[in-house]
């Protein structure tokens, strides 16, 4: 029996048929995979991304043996050796206890699946920290005050997004509004975060803060998760809705998050499931209009796309305005150079 790390595209692809064999997929974006190899056959494997754990399986024939154990040390050593202290895993239920015993503490679980996590700082010590900034920020006590919340990408800020905020802004003493931080977008984090925060500048009750990997990231929507496209929409949308019930409004004291309507079938489940988790702590709002039309991220994406710069910045908030103009092109000229 012999651990190794995957360095060749041959023993990549054979990590790739095992995981098939085990339901799950091997993902585009991971940086290192380890795997155990006995008699040229492979009886487990494991991946990482960033701090993030993925594509742990055993072969069904072998998880009597401690297989798992020995991947998860191995993982556990690297994270050290790199000076990475805080770590996360999204895995089968069936794993949760081999997890448990290497000391991860689980967050949430759901039927089927179960996220967990080791090292410094946990969501609570995240949670408590982020608390005592807001207090800071409003000079208040969260537990005593009537605080709303919006989570958003923002793929940019647009009028629909202000509309939104603006609603809540009136209706809450303070507002948060959790921007996503991964670079996953046609703007980048940063750039996002800087047209939201212009935008909601004059809203001297709404802080703008960073979503952390707790809120829609790669730890609670995994691709290579669940084979069924239904099942992962569900499977993603719940845990990432129990999370934010069990943590977020909990130790935030938000009692009220606000969506608005979507189209997209994805959004649509991950609404879905709001509403069924935070039942009455959720409301809807129907996206915003122009002239009778659905004001979008994707639609000054594809303006943008199409040359048609200024007339996307009508759909964005005057205060990002101005900023946008410069923005736009360059990420249009990167969209183009990273997709042909």
């Amino acid at each position: 029996m012999e651990i190794k790390e995957a360095l060749l595209l041959s023993e990549k692809e054979r990590i790739i048929k095992f995981l098939k064999r085990n339901e799950l997929d091997y993902e585009d974006n991971i940086t290192k995979t380890f795997y155990i190899e006995e008699n040229d056959a492979i009886l487990g494997t494991v991946s990482i991304y960033q701090n993030i754990i993925k594509c742990f399986a055993v072969d069904i024939d072998n998880r009597n043996e401690n297989y798992g154990g020995i991947l998860i040390s191995k993982v556990v050593n690297y994270f050290y050796e790199n000076k990475i202290y805080h770590y996360l895993v999204y895995t089968k239920l069936e794993y949760l206890n081999t997890f448990m015993s290497f000391g991860f503490e689980k967050i949430v679980e759901t039927d089927t699946v179960c996220i967990l996590e080791a090292g410094t700082p946990n969501i609570i010590e995240y949670l408590e920290s982020l608390k005592h900034k807001i207090e800071y920020k409003f000079d208040i006590n969260v537990n005593n005050a009537d605080i709303g919340c919006l989570v958003m990408n923002c793929n940019p800020v647009t009028i629909g997004h202000l509309e939104l905020i603006e609603l809540a802004a009136k209706r809450h003493q303070y507002v948060l509004v959790f921007i996503l931080e991964e670079d996953l977008s046609f703007f980048s984090y940063k750039e996002r975060m800087t047209l939201l925060y212009l935008a909601c500048n004059h809203l001297p009750n709404v802080v703008v803060i960073p979503s952390s990997s707790y809120i829609v990231s790669s730890l609670t929507f995994p691709n290579y998760f669940l084979r069924n496209e239904e099942m992962k929409n569900k499977e993603w949308a719940t845990t990432d809705a129990k999370i934010f019930k069990e943590y977020f409004m909990k130790y935030l004291n938000i009692s009220k998050r606000y969506i608005g309507t979507e189209s997209n079938k994805m959004m649509v489940e991950y609404n879905k499931a709001l509403k069924n988790i935070l039942g009455n702590k959720v409301e809807e709002i129907k996206r915003y209009q122009e002239n009778g039309i659905e004001v979008s991220a994707s639609i000054v994406r594809k303006m943008i796309l199409e040359g048609k710069i200024e007339e996307a910045s009508l759909l964005v908030p005057k205060g990002s305005r101005m900023l946008f103009y410069q923005m736009a092109k360059t990420a249009k000229d990167k969209y183009l150079k990273n997709n042909g």
